[in-house]
């Protein structure tokens, strides 16, 4: 039996997530974890990362063709000419990337966003309380929000959360 390495946190949401077909952006998709799962859910996924070389060869699409493309998911999305039913950043480098690929989300659509875990020193690089949800509450409804204080640094916490755009 397979190890599925793909975020918990997306498996979890399913039923919030799952829809009979649409488009996805996984940025940054890192080996391509979440691939399987996106498109299990209905979608047609584009999985772009600045380090494509880490993109598994034993991911194979079902439904997506173009695996991976190389992107800086800070400054270089300008390629995409469309709005995107689904992005999922899960575990970027940086939270600013959120501030960024948002953007692509369609009206209506959702946005799926994980920070990685305080292990370590990247605490460093997590958001501060609320920072997210502020930076978000006018734009997205935020249909799941959870922020978890890092034992670390008090002042920064994880974040997960899903979103869906509203007009504006």
């Amino acid at each position: 039996m397979a190890i599925d390495f793909s975020s918990p946190f997306l498996r979890k949401h399913e039923r919030t997530l799952k829809r009979a077909d649409g488009y996805a952006l996984d940025l940054p998709c890192g080996s391509g974890r979440n691939l399987a799962v996106l498109e299990r859910f209905g979608y047609t996924v584009t999985s772009a990362d600045i380090a494509t070389e880490n993109f598994l060869p034993e991911v194979t699409p079902v439904r997506s063709s173009n695996l991976p493309l190389q992107i800086d998911g800070y400054t270089y999305v300008n390629d995409f000419n469309q709005k995107f039913d689904l992005v999922a950043v899960i575990h970027p480098p940086h939270h600013a990337m959120l501030d960024v690929l948002s953007k692509y989300v369609r009206i209506g659509g959702l946005l799926v966003f994980e920070t990685f875990g305080a292990q370590g020193k990247n605490w460093t690089l997590l958001p501060s309380a609320g920072e997210i949800e502020r930076k978000l509450i006018d734009s997205f409804d935020l249909i799941v929000y959870d922020e978890k204080v890092c034992r670390q640094s008090p002042s920064n916490v994880t974040v997960k959360l899903i979103g869906r755009r509203l007009p504006v």
